[in-house]
């Protein structure tokens, strides 16, 4: 298994097969290559910024609801993604990651963008430890902030009003500041949604869902087999 810096969505409710595999791609990609205001993580030393975290109890479930249902391995599996496991993300150094939600290949544009996911800590609260602010833009490069938030150790639903700009494209830039020991941050499930299009020429609703996703994964291709985080 290689590494990557950039990584595809499993989940959207654009795909045609059943919400989830290789159709999500076109709808979302994670970023931890300098591209889009993240940070450019090296990879492949043993030791990244943001990586997926065996220690992680199993798919944060507090925002499965996004993933319509959550951990679709199945169908997953079907479209060629050989290998599977319930893994969290997790920040060890300040670092920030930026997800994308594209629409420009079903040519709608949409408002009130909004972000969710999920989130815990080891033990403790991140307050004034690993505080993770939550910037949105619809470019890639001039980023507005959004939100300030206290993760506890509690697996916890967060939805984030990112901004009504109508937009076939939305960021959302996650930002971490240096965690200490038990305070550092898992995330899962992350979904940029949307309510129904301005202009489309399909009615359905997007959920561009990037779930588990780390540094530590081959880039999928149609003739690669996946592995989801």
């Amino acid at each position: 298994m290689g590494f990557t810096d950039t990584l595809d969505a499993n989940y959207s409710s654009l795909d045609p097969t059943f919400g989830a595999g290789l159709e999500s791609a076109a709808f979302g990609t994670m970023y931890i290559d300098g591209s889009f205001g993240s940070t450019a993580v090296a990879i492949g030393t043993g030791e990244e910024a943001f990586t997926v975290s065996k220690a992680a109890p199993g798919s944060l479930v507090s925002n499965c609801r996004a993933l319509g249902p959550c951990d679709r391995f199945g169908v997953l599996n079907d479209e060629g993604q050989l290998f599977t496991e319930l893994n969290a993300m997790l920040a060890t150094e300040a670092v920030s990651v930026v997800f994308q939600a594209d629409l420009s290949s079903v040519e709608q544009t949409r408002d009130s963008w909004r972000l969710s996911f999920g989130a815990k800590t080891f033990s403790g609260t991140t307050s004034g430890n690993a505080q993770v602010s939550i910037d949105f833009s619809t470019d890639g490069s001039s980023y507005a902030n959004v939100a300030n938030l206290e993760i506890t150790p509690a697996d916890t639903q967060f939805i984030v009003a990112l901004g009504d700009v109508e937009s076939e494209t939305a960021f959302a830039r996650f930002n971490f500041s240096a965690p200490e020991g038990i305070f550092q941050p898992l995330l899962d499930n992350v979904a940029i949604e949307v309510p129904e299009p301005i202009s489309a020429l399909s009615g359905a609703a997007a959920v561009s869902a990037l779930a588990g996703l780390a540094a530590a994964r081959r880039r999928p291709t149609r003739s690669t087999p996946r592995r989801r985080a």
